[in-house]
């Protein structure tokens, strides 16, 4: 009568099982555009999910020995030497599987595929494949883990940190978020804080109105001011343009106002009134300092 399997053996069964149900709906999930697929199967081959090791098909060539000539005969010793090292094919080859999407509605063929990758995911989990290494704590998780969470392992997880605890672990903390998520205490509070925070947003638009319009009538406060003074400033100085004028005219000298190429004024663009005054004195300086001799003659008594 053969033995009875103990219910720590079972276990490994279970999660072989479970597995590849989950396996089957990822795959399915995957297999719903393009973008979806490549990003899965981009994770299995990060995780090795779709490497084997096989026995390599090709065999070495015999390399036969004639003892008798290898004594006597140096070239024959040579070519018997490079032939053994020359490279020659190991026994052992890598093999990576692939998987055709558009064959996953035949049911056999996705049982198939899903068993393989639950086998070897169950490898990487549990190396040794004995659930006797790892605790309850460990196994029953594995256990009750569901499509979401093995999706949110595969992304997450890394090769070299993946095993029965932080797996474990994951699945632990994400029922723990679903659970938080659809307790009624918690979305009560998220209500709560969504509705503060919306009458605070509106409060401080209506603060930032008030603040931007404030702003906004001191710097046009200030800009009138700023524009009466240029304006004041830009009157006394062509006053004392015209002065100039009059006295060069009143002490006999001719002035033709075209020669000075005076500017039209024009402070409508009150930026660049600055550079009008400029003008101005540079012309002023001109009139009193360099003065034509085409413009001096005699008035008439």
């Amino acid at each position: 009568m053969a033995d009875k399997p103990t219910p720590l053996e079972n276990y490994f069964e279970q999660l072989l099982t479970s597995q590849i149900s989950l396996f089957e709906q990822v795959l399915l999930r995957a297999s719903a555009s393009d973008d979806l697929w490549l990003k899965r199967i981009e994770t299995f081959k990060r995780l090795g999910m779709l490497e084997f090791i096989v026995p390599s098909v090709f065999k070495a060539p015999k390399i036969e020995i004639d003892h008798d000539r290898l004594d006597r005969d140096g070239r024959y010793r040579n070519t018997i030497a490079n032939k053994i090292k020359r490279r020659r094919p190991g026994k052992w080859t890598r093999h990576i599987i692939t998987i055709n999407p558009d064959e996953l509605d035949d049911v056999t063929y996705r049982k198939d595929i899903s068993k393989v990758l639950a086998m070897k995911f169950l490898a990487l989990v549990i190396p040794t494949g004995n659930t006797n290494d790892e605790g309850a704590e460990v196994i029953l998780p594995l256990l009750r883990m569901n499509a979401d969470q093995l999706e949110l392992i595969l992304d997450s997880i890394p090769l070299n940190k993946i095993d029965a605890p932080s797996v474990s672990r994951a699945i632990v903390e994400k029922m723990a978020h679903e659970e938080i998520e659809k307790n009624p205490k918690f979305q009560q509070i998220c209500r709560d804080i969504s509705t503060a925070a919306a009458a605070a947003l509106a409060e401080f638009r209506v603060h930032a109105a008030e603040i931007r319009r404030k702003a906004l009538e001191d710097f046009d406060k200030n800009s009138r001011e700023i524009l009466a003074e240029v304006c004041k400033f830009a009157d006394h100085s062509i006053t004392g343009v015209m002065s100039v004028l009059e006295s060069l005219e009143t002490h006999f000298i001719d002035v033709d106002l075209s020669e000075l190429n005076l500017p039209e004024l024009d402070i409508s663009d009150w930026d660049t009134t600055g550079r009008i005054m400029q003008t101005y004195r540079s012309r002023t300086d001109l009139v009193r300092l360099s003065i034509p001799a085409s413009s001096l003659k005699n008035k008439k008594k």
